[in-house]
């Protein structure tokens, strides 16, 4: 279960967690100048964590609320809170930044969505 705030603002949805790259962003020096080779470290990248699940929820309704309650998180500027899983790790100052869902709504007994969800640690100057 994933948390942001405290909130599992998933539910009981199965979800997988995976941390993003970290190190330095290198850019190509082409991009800066089209006939320099090499390339530059232009700065640290950034923390980020996506999540991998599915919605599933009784009806369709419920699911609408699901994504309601999802989309009402997504603000300018971004919410920041701490963000949890299951094993009692966090990351704190978390930014939660992007929700998509990734195939059709599947209608059986349940009714489930596939995500993709997107936090990210925002570097302070």
């Amino acid at each position: 279960m994933i948390k942001f705030n405290g909130d599992s603002i998933f539910g009981e949805a199965p979800a997988r967690l995976t941390i993003g790259p970290a190190g330095d962003m290198v850019v190509p020096n082409s991009r800066l100048s089209p006939f320099s080779p090499g390339s530059q470290a232009v700065g640290p990248l950034e923390l980020t964590l996506k999540v991998v699940g599915r919605l599933v929820v009784d009806t369709d309704a419920e699911l609408d609320g699901y994504l309601g309650y999802l989309n009402s998180l997504l603000t300018h500027p971004p919410l920041t809170a701490t963000v949890s899983d299951d094993t009692g790790r966090e990351w704190t100052s978390m930014s939660f930044v992007r929700f998509e869902p990734t195939g059709p709504i599947e209608r059986g007994r349940r009714v489930s969505l596939g995500f993709e969800a997107t936090f990210v640690r925002f570097l302070t100057p």
